[in-house]
């Protein structure tokens, strides 16, 4: 099954042998968030919840299956009857026609905009390492050739979680030769894309890759940690400290060279771990690296109001940058696709991150610029501002750390 494909490896009984501290204070600080947060057992802080929809065209049929989390399910509308917190095959057989109705108004597939009729044949449970996944076989159908394109509209979870998505996978499809696939995704189902189209005479591998790039960019857009360490970096690019205090940047090029250095090293540091978390090379416990990604937003707020950290400020942002590319791949790693098809995904979402965090910078830098000269700017912008990011970072750090 495609599922066991999608598991990411979990570091059990991780721990740091023979590590030699050196006298650079970043390595000294690398070394030591490592070693305290390594040890720690997975907590999925960062990924998203997903539903797999495997599609199958043949000649003059459609049919496939639903695989959607048991536990997602159940909080959609309640299937554990004994309150275990286990949902069991007894159970599913017990709620078919619960289900059945669930699943009828939030998966539907149109052809020329009229709804074809969807039966479900069989429910059954798939206990696997990283889930337990409630699968639902259906048979569509069919009075009439097969469409060449197909409108497949998928809402089921969106209502209980905004982070869902719904991976369309067409198997087999009799109008290109396609067979046996388990490695390109044609859609993504989100809840700002409900209903898509998708085309049976075309290979679905570049329409995955566009889908890639909003899905970064979307990420870096509802990702508040990622967001606020920028902000954190960037209030503080506009102003200089001289003296013991801040003063207005004069020149736009020296606040935008600032801007740029930040921006340039955080990608740097970012892509290269989501590059090498996303090809399996490596692998580090999710609650560690969102643990470390909360408390890099702590280090850099609190830097602002007392500068602990000065000249070496550019190689801490790089060395942040490294964990939090690691968050960026725990989303991609949730789907585990083809080598070529996975190569295309990871340049797509690292290429919409960019986009998403330029977006950003391009909204957020100009005002800061234009306020820079203001008497609140320093007292209320850097250091109150500072003070609330670092408030929100150290509980997230406590919370993500203690797993709570």
């Amino acid at each position: 099954m495609v599922i066991t494909r999608v598991t990411t490896s979990i570091m059990q009984d991780n721990r740091i042998k023979h590590a030699q501290v050196t006298r650079h204070p970043i390595a000294r600080l690398l070394v030591v968030l490592l070693i305290f947060f390594t040890g720690i057992e997975l907590a999925a802080a960062h990924a998203l919840g997903q539903s797999y929809i495997f599609l199958r065209v043949g000649d003059q049929s459609l049919s496939g299956r639903l695989e959607i989390p048991t536990d997602d399910i159940n909080r959609a509308i309640g299937l554990d009857l004994n309150g275990d917190a286990v949902v069991s095959a007894n159970e599913v057989n017990q709620a078919q026609d619960r289900i059945r109705s669930y699943l009828t108004e939030r998966f539907r597939v149109y052809s020329a905009d009229q709804p074809l009729r969807i039966d479900y044949a069989q429910f059954e449970t798939l206990d696997i390492e990283v889930s337990n996944f409630l699968v639902a076989h259906f048979r569509i159908p069919m009075h009439a050739s097969i469409p060449n394109a197909l409108d497949i509209e998928y809402t089921a979870i969106h209502h209980t979680d905004s982070d869902h998505r719904g991976w369309l996978i067409l198997e087999e499809n009799a109008k290109t030769g396609l067979k046996g696939n388990h490695a390109t995704v044609s859609l993504i189902f989100g809840p700002h894309a409900q209903r898509q189209k998708l085309n049976l005479m075309i290979d679905p591998t570049p329409a995955t890759w566009k889908k890639f790039i909003w899905e970064g960019t979307w990420h870096i857009w509802i990702g508040l940690d990622h967001v606020l360490f920028l902000i954190a970096l960037v209030i503080t690019a506009v102003v200089a400290r001289q003296n013991g205090s801040f003063q207005p940047v004069v020149h736009f090029r020296t606040a935008f060279i600032n801007v740029l250095k930040i921006v340039t090293l955080f990608t740097i540091g970012h892509s290269i771990t989501l590059t090498l978390s996303a090809l399996g090379m490596v692998t580090i416990p999710s609650r560690a690296v969102e643990s470390v990604i909360a408390f890099s937003v702590f280090v850099v707020a609190i830097n602002n109001i007392y500068p602990i950290i000065k000249k070496q400020v550019w190689w801490f942002v790089l060395a942040f940058g490294l964990f939090h590319g690691l968050g960026f791949a725990s989303v991609l790693n949730e789907l585990m696709l083809g080598q070529i098809s996975k190569m295309k995904s990871l340049i797509g979402f690292n290429l919409g991150v960019e986009l998403g965090q330029i977006t950003i910078i391009t909204i957020v830098f100009p005002l800061l610029f234009l306020i820079r000269n203001a008497k609140v700017y320093v007292p209320v912008v850097v250091t109150g501002g500072s003070a609330v990011i670092a408030a929100i970072a150290l509980w997230w750090s406590v919370e993500r750390a203690a797993g709570l």
